[in-house]
């Protein structure tokens, strides 16, 4: 039970996440037919907050395609990073008291 509340001993943990993708036209003048249009994504981040973690909060954050190759790259490194520190564990071994959702 110490190893979940180390867990969780933060500020805000992450709940759900969604991305919301929209297309935008782009009007010159009003009434007239769009001159082109532009493809947004928002990025929707839940999560908790609070000692008990009982209060639910969201977050909006508008991405472009560009951000969204960045958010793919920085998660596959921690994915990296986190299968070679469980190998470092197992090598070791100490055991990986991470609770498995």
């Amino acid at each position: 039970s110490k190893a979940a509340g180390l867990r969780y001993d933060f500020e805000r943990t992450f709940c759900r996440a969604k991305i919301l993708t929209d297309v935008r036209p782009v009007f010159e003048d009003p009434g007239e037919a769009p001159v082109g249009a532009v493809i947004t994504h928002t990025l929707k981040l839940g999560y908790h907050e609070g000692e008990e973690r009982d209060e639910h909060k969201d977050i909006y954050i508008a991405l472009d395609s560009e951000d969204i190759s960045t958010l793919q790259r920085v998660l596959a490194r921690a994915e990296n990073k986190a299968i070679s520190l469980q190998a470092l564990l197992k090598k070791s071994e100490v055991p990986d008291l991470d609770v498995k959702s």
